[in-house]
């Protein structure tokens, strides 16, 4: 047996055996928050992955600096599933969504797509999307008041 088919074997073997897989797939869902305001703070974006959680309780979250304009975040390896997204720009960084006297926020929110409720937030099933696996990207416009 030639040196090269010898190499292919063993690298055959202990992809096999590890039970790693040459061809794994990419698993990453991109969520690009766009429009914000100020390189101030913290954007925050939340995945929910029931009507009972929605914004109450994240499953998935992650955060990063405010950068003016647009800043992406990369969840990996998620479990298959559906997830609602929503984002929040924390400016003053107290870790939640400022809102005036009225209810209304003070600070930018948006959901995946840039759907919206009409009065409220807009309801998980009009938000969720549907995660099986690969590389999707998910815009999140940011909305001020």
């Amino acid at each position: 047996m030639s040196n090269p088919v010898k190499m292919t074997l063993v690298f055959i073997f202990l992809f096999t055996w590890t039970g790693q897989s040459v061809f794994a797939q990419a698993n990453e869902l991109i969520v690009n928050v766009r429009n914000i305001d100020e390189s101030k703070g913290i954007v925050y974006v939340a995945l929910y992955d029931s009507k009972e959680n929605y914004l109450k309780r994240d499953t998935f979250s992650q955060k990063t600096n405010a950068v003016k304009g647009n800043v992406q975040l990369v969840f990996s390896g998620l479990p298959f599933g559906e997830y609602a997204i929503s984002a929040i720009h924390d400016a003053n960084e107290n870790k939640e969504l400022d809102k005036n006297f009225l209810g209304i926020p003070s600070e930018g929110f948006g959901f995946c797509d840039g759907k919206m409720g009409t009065f409220g937030p807009p309801s998980f099933d009009k938000v969720k999307i549907i995660w099986n696996g690969g590389i999707k990207t998910i815009v999140v416009p940011l909305k001020y008041f």
